[in-house]
């Protein structure tokens, strides 16, 4: 849970990868009357097969031998469609598919492009290993919030094909040693080169004593996932500066999230031509580490639309003028629960208003104890 909202003037103008980000937390749905159709599909599929077992050989029913699934008479495209739309969020369905239709299983191994597995309780590495093996054109893989997703299931994932974009790994238990692993192996490591999406949010132990995700695996991005244009490190409070030069090489990058890391310098990330989002949130910013962001009378960043500021101590009236004066296609700004007084706040807003920027603001300056909230369990 990041912190709580205060009151805004408005929602952000994202580009169309900050939205991809923001799609990706909202679990994909299918229409109701479709899954009630697969559900009593399935049961019909499963009876017809009971009843075949239960005759007698050589004894078959005149009119079960008539009988005939309506699913047989149905294209592959459409009961592709129907049945899974592209995704699959069961893994229970999935280890059954074959046992009640061999004709299912076939479908769903060449049409399912996106596995959303979030949550999972039962997911094992061979698990892991089976599917990305079965599901040939795999581009999305969820595993959000799946606990005993480790680097065992990480390293399972040999089996990719290179057409992967996205890997969701936000609130497992995946460590720098799993991905030191993964990027070891030379045949993973140009499977997942096309990696477009990396979310690795909330990758952190409960009580922070020992920190999964640090500044060694964001260190082995540039040289493995060249071409990443969302990366999302958010509550990985082993990134640090120091990291900003590796994620500075990755130049295809459009929209990143660093919120409650450890990061206190971003300077470097003017060298990414094309950020458009940036997500600063309570992260231990000083003044002149943010305003590394706008040294220098030449715009810097160019392409930047939306800028998130939540939490900032070192926010000030001057900081805002110049993210005004220095990111001119900025469309959205979020300064909530930052330190600006309520009066710095509204004029920030009311300059910021002519140019046409979406301003976030609360009017209540928060206490230090309200600047960072406990992560949930």
């Amino acid at each position: 849970m990041e912190p709580s909202k205060g009151a805004s003037t408005g929602g952000g103008d994202g580009d169309n990868e900050q939205q991809q980000r923001r799609s990706g937390d909202r679990k994909r749905v299918r229409s109701p009357w479709i899954d009630h159709v697969v559900t009593q599909a399935l049961h019909f599929i499963q009876a017809q097969q009971q009843q075949q077992r239960a005759l007698a050989p050589g004894q078959p029913s005149r009119k079960q031998a008539r009988r005939s699934s309506v699913i047989e008479f149905l294209p592959d495209e459409v009961v592709a469609k129907v049945f899974f739309s592209g995704f699959m969020d069961s893994i229970e369905i999935i280890r059954t598919l074959s046992v009640v239709s061999k004709r299912l299983n076939k479908i769903a191994h060449s049409t399912v492009n996106m596995l959303d597995l979030r949550g999972c309780t039962s997911l094992t590495p061979i698990d892991t290993s089976s599917l990305v093996s079965r599901y040939s054109n795999l581009t999305e893989l969820h595993f959000d919030y799946c606990k005993q997703f480790g680097d065992d299931h990480l390293v399972a994932l040999s089996s990719l094909n290179d057409t992967l974009h996205g890997l969701h790994l936000r609130g497992t238990s995946v460590t720098d040693r799993g991905f030191a692993a993964l990027f070891g192996r030379r045949v993973l490591g140009e499977n997942i080169s096309n990696l477009k999406v990396l979310d690795l949010g909330v990758v952190t132990k409960d009580d922070c004593q020992q920190l999964r995700i640090t500044d060694a695996t964001v260190d082995l991005l540039p040289e493995n996932c060249p071409h990443l244009r969302v990366l999302i490190l958010d509550w990985c409070k082993g990134v640090t500066t120091a990291s900003m030069t590796s994620i500075a090489k990755l130049v295809h990058l459009s929209s990143l999230s660093l919120m409650l890391t450890s990061v206190g310098d971003v300077g470097e990330l003017t060298k990414i031509p094309r950020l458009a989002s940036l997500d600063l949130s309570a992260a231990p910013l000083t003044e002149e580490g943010l305003l590394g962001l706008l040294k220098g009378d030449a715009c810097r960043l160019p392409y930047l639309r939306e800028l998130k500021l939540r939490f900032q101590r070192c926010l000030t009236e001057a900081v805002v003028d110049k993210v005004a004066a220095h990111v001119p296609r900025l469309k959205f700004l979020d300064i909530r629960n930052s330190s600006l007084s309520a009066s710095d706040k509204i004029e920030s807003v009311r300059s910021l208003k002519f140019r046409g920027v979406t301003v976030q603001i609360d009017l209540v300056t928060p206490s230090a104890p309200t600047m960072v909230r406990r992560r949930p369990g």
